[in-house]
C-alpha cells in the first residue's frame, strides 16, 4: 500500500509530503483513509487468490501511538480478514524515540497474528540487541545497497551479512530496489529471492493490480 499525491496532474513524491504529514500530525488520518481503501481492494482480490497479502508501510509517530494494536484488530475484523494477509512494515525510526515501548507493539502486533517486517534495514537506527528481541517475520534490504551491486564492494558486503543474519534469525529477506538484471542475477546467486522493484514492476494503480492477478490466476489455471 503506496500512497501517491497528484497535483495538477503530476505524481508529488512520497518523499516530499509523507515527512511533512507526519510534522503537521496528519498522518494518521491520510493512513486511515488510504487504509480502509487498500482493505477492501484486499477482501476482493483475496476472493480471487485466497493467499494474497498486503504491505502497508507504518510512519514511525502512528507506530508510536498506544492505541495501534487495537486499530489494527478493528481493521480485521472489520473487513474479515484475517491477520496473517497483512504485513505491516515499520523502519528503524520507529525504535528511536521509545525502543523499549516499539518493541512491545511490535510483539503484541505478532501476537495478533500479523506478519512484521523491518525496512530500509541498516539506514537507520541500528541495535542489534533489540534486533533480536523483535518478533519479525521479514527484513527488507535497503535500495541504497541494491544500487550498488556491482560497483560497490562495502555494499555488496552489507547485503551478504544481511542475509547470513536474516537466515540466522529465521526471517524472510527481501531485496527493495531491484531494476537491473545485474542485481537480480547477484541477488538470486546469494539465494535471496524475493525481489521488490521496478525490475518487475513500478507502483501501480488498484484496477491493474485486479487485472493482473486475475491473468495470473487464469495462467495458472
Amino acid at each position: 500500500m503506496l500512497m501517491r499525491w497528484k497535483k495538477s496532474g503530476q505524481i508529488v513524491s512520497p518523499c516530499e509530503f509523507i515527512p511533512i504529514a507526519e510534522e503537521l500530525g496528519l498522518i494518521k488520518a491520510m493512513t486511515d483513509k488510504v487504509l480502509d481503501k487498500a482493505l477492501k481492494n484486499l477482501v476482493a482480490w483475496r476472493s480471487v487468490k485466497n493467499n494474497f497479502a498486503l504491505a502497508i508501510n507504518i510512519s514511525a509517530p502512528h507506530f508510536a501511538d498506544s492505541s495501534l494494536v487495537d486499530y489494527v484488530s478493528r481493521k480485521l475484523k472489520q473487513y474479515n480478514i484475517p491477520p496473517s494477509a497483512i504485513k505491516l512494515e515499520v523502519t528503524e525510526g520507529a525504535f528511536i524515540g521509545d525502543p523499549d515501548r516499539a518493541v512491545k507493539t511490535m510483539q503484541e502486533l505478532s501476537e495478533l497474528g500479523v506478519k512484521l517486517a523491518l525496512d530500509d534495514f541498516g539506514t537507520g537506527y541500528s541495535s542489534l540487541a533489540y534486533l533480536k528481541k523483535l518478533p519479525l517475520d521479514i527484513v527488507k534490504i535497503d535500495r541504497s545497497f541494491i544500487s550498488g551491486i556491482g560497483t560497490e564492494k562495502a555494499d555488496e558486503a552489507i547485503i551478504d551479512a544481511t542475509l547470513v543474519l536474516a537466515e540466522s534469525l529465521n526471517v524472510v529477506c527481501v531485496a527493495e530496489g531491484v531494476e537491473i538484471r545485474d542485481q537480480l542475477d547477484y541477488l538470486l546467486a546469494k539465494n535471496c529471492t524475493l525481489i521488490q522493484g521496478y525490475y518487475y514492476y513500478p507502483p501501480i494503480e488498484a484496477e491493474k493490480v485486479s487485472q493482473l492477478l486475475e491473468l495470473k490466476c487464469i495462467a495458472e489455471a
